[in-house]
Formats: C-alpha cells, structure tokens, sequence
C-alpha cells in the first residue's frame, strides 16, 4: 500500500529509509555508498518534510518500508515540474512492481498540483532501473557525465 510519509513516520522509518538510500547508492554508483551520507539524506528529507517542501510516498506491507519515492517541485528555469529526488524498493521486493506504482503515485501528484512534467535523474551504471523508467514513459531530456536526465510529459 503506498501512502504519504508525515515527518514523524519517515522518523520512525529512519533505519529502513536509511538502508533504502544505501541500496540506491549502492545500484547507482562505481563506489561504495557512505553510511553517513545515507543518514544526512534522511535527515535532510525529514527536514524538507516538516517544512512543506517535498512529498515521500512510501510502500508498506504490514509495517514494513519496502520502498519510496522522494519528490519535490522544482523550477528548471522555464516553468515548475515535480522533481523525483530520490526513488529506491529494497532489493528483496524489486521486480514486483513497487518502483511503477510509486512513479505512477507521483505522476498522480504531479497532475493534482498542475504540473505537467516528472523529471528524475538516472545513473549511466544502472541500466535496471533506466530501463524500467523509459519502460514508463520517461524519455532522455540530458545526457550528463555520470547520469541522465529524464522527463515524462504527463
């Protein structure tokens, strides 16, 4: 079931969001993920929480995190978008549709608040999880160094 993280359930969630943020790293970078950094995200998320800046749906099955998506609205310099932060479904539960229920829920968020574009960033070394958004409708905007920029027109 997804539903949208209040900062006092994302704190109660700290360890599962952390280790959520750890596999993310860890699928979309040549070194090893940080600890620390994990735990800043968190933090950092829970702060744009409690101050309106940003949504977190989370899937949960009998209380447990298996996964979220971490979005706010963005500005990109020729009109607001909604920005998709950080996505992750811990690896035990990948492959069962969690990740496309997620994005759909952001979609939906996205239509409700008039955007018109979901924008999200992809790690060139993660062909999994580019291919499950292209799969969704996102197309290539920019192709950076290290990552690629996609937008879905909704």
């Amino acid at each position: 079931m997804i539903r949208l993280l209040t900062p006092d359930e994302a704190s109660a969630h700290r360890y599962e969001l952390c280790e959520l943020f750890f596999e993310c790293k860890a699928a979309g970078s040549l070194t090893p993920p940080d600890i620390d950094f994990c735990r800043k995200k968190v933090d950092e998320m829970i702060d744009y929480l409690s101050h309106s800046k940003a949504y977190c749906f989370a899937y949960c099955e009998n209380n447990e995190l298996l996964g979220f998506a971490w979005t706010c609205k963005l500005y990109d310099g020729e009109k607001m978008l909604m920005h998709i932060l950080y996505s992750a479904v811990s690896k035990n539960h990948r492959g069962k549709g969690i990740g496309s229920l997620l994005l759909s829920k952001c979609d939906e968020t996205a239509k409700s608040e008039n955007l018109s574009i979901c924008e999200l960033n992809v790690s060139k070394i993660n062909p999994l999880a580019a291919k499950l958004y292209m799969k969704l409708g996102y197309k290539i905007h920019r192709d950076h160094e290290d990552h690629i920029t996609l937008r879905k027109e909704l």
